[in-house]
């Protein structure tokens, strides 16, 4: 009896010596970075598929995190309020650099053609699914094409990557230009050909995940023109409101190109003059100075085609201003001929006025005389333009 009394006393002993542990064991934290699928369906409203889900949106730098599973409400909800108490993330995972951020997303990651909500609100109409770096707060892993842009036809845009991401040969990084073409890597430069505002989207592929950045690029149509040049300057007038870099172009004449340095920008409405010292081009006039796109690759080669179009505008301004100074001087002349012309008129008041004396009568002779002078210079002008005899 004492011999059994003993060990019964001797198992309650160990038994309540152990229980503290089996207790902690029962209640400790799941860490949602490491837990597999057994233990995270513990948590209350976890089945196998959220389980999963939870894994798949590994790893989580914040307990708010678990939030972005789908399935787990944000904070507030029920879902999420029974489970936050009883999560952690561990110690090891407060270091992790880049986390996934994919919004409301299932297990099979599927890419799809939609508008993708972020946490702050933006949305995207980019085929992927996943989040744009510039619009989502919560990515760790930032990606960035630079900052919106306004560009020239005919002059080249840098592009280039920025990113938190240090430099591994398995990064890969796609651009969609927005007018057709694609591009890789991260820096080139980009000419437009035509007007327009543009949609860049930079697709970047990284060992631990995806991410998508994008800028918008405004493109307008220059409105350059040579207003003076002599033996020591030239003189360029933008005639349009938007500033116009002109790197991408030069300065043409008898042969020679001064090619214009990056980043020299001529503000809208507003001239230049770039000194003969500095060019190198010594002109008499403006006639044979042309201004020139070179584009990316800064070759001067065969100009011939941009030279012949140039010179056409120029013929085609002066056939218009021709045109419209002829029309004027047409108008003059027929508003002098109303006034002067009609002798008739003329010798009626002769023929009323009873013996005129001669103040009055010279007087008229003058006033006639005067207008038969200007009637004759403004038919020579008219002679000279429209070629007509009065």
């Amino acid at each position: 009896m004492p011999v059994i009394f003993y060990r019964k006393s001797l198992f309650v002993f160990l038994l309540l010596g152990w229980l503290p542990v089996f207790v902690y064991a029962q209640s400790g934290l799941i860490n949602i970075n490491t837990a597999n699928l057994e233990e995270l369906e513990t948590l209350s409203r976890v089945g196998p598929t959220i389980a999963q889900r939870i894994i798949d949106g590994r790893p989580y730098a914040l307990i708010e995190d678990i939030s972005r599973v789908q399935g787990i409400g944000g904070p507030g909800s029920k879902s999420y309020e029974d489970i936050k108490d009883f999560i952690t993330i561990g110690e090891s995972s407060t270091n992790t650099e880049n986390s996934a951020d994919n919004v409301n997303q299932d297990t099979s990651k599927t890419t799809q053609t939609s508008s993708v909500q972020s946490s702050s609100g933006g949305t995207s109409a980019h085929y992927s699914a996943t989040p744009v770096t510039s619009v989502s707060s919560s990515t760790k892993t930032s990606v960035g094409a630079g900052r919106d842009r306004v560009g020239v036809v005919g002059s080249p845009l840098e592009f280039k990557v920025e990113t938190n991401v240090a430099y591994n040969r398995n990064n890969i990084f796609s651009w969609n230009l927005g007018d057709g073409n694609i591009r890789g890597g991260d820096v080139f430069s980009h000419t437009y050909e035509y007007p327009g505002e543009y949609v860049v989207v930079l697709h970047a592929s990284f060992p631990d995940g995806d991410a998508v950045a994008r800028v918008n690029v405004k493109i307008v149509a220059p409105e350059l023109t040579i207003t003076f040049a002599s033996g020591e300057r030239i003189e360029i007038t933008n005639g349009s409101a938007q500033e116009v870099n002109l790197f991408g172009r030069g300065l043409f004449y008898e042969g020679k190109t001064y090619i214009f340095p990056k980043d020299t920008i001529l503000k809208g409405k507003q001239s230049i003059s770039f000194s003969s010292n500095m060019t190198g081009l010594v002109p008499a006039s403006s006639d044979g100075v042309y201004i020139l796109v070179l584009g990316n690759n800064m070759a001067t080669n065969d100009f011939t085609a941009q030279i012949a179009e140039q010179k056409q505008k120029k013929i085609n301004t002066i056939s218009t201003e021709l045109s419209e100074i002829k029309e004027k001087l047409a108008l003059y002349s027929e508003a002098e001929e109303v006034v002067v012309k009609p002798e008739e008129t003329i010798e009626a008041k002769l023929t009323v006025a009873e013996e005129p004396e001669e103040g009055p009568e010279t007087v008229l002779t003058a006033s006639v005389v005067s207008g038969s002078e200007k009637s004759g210079f403004w038919g020579w002008l008219k002679r000279f333009f429209l070629r007509t005899e009065r």
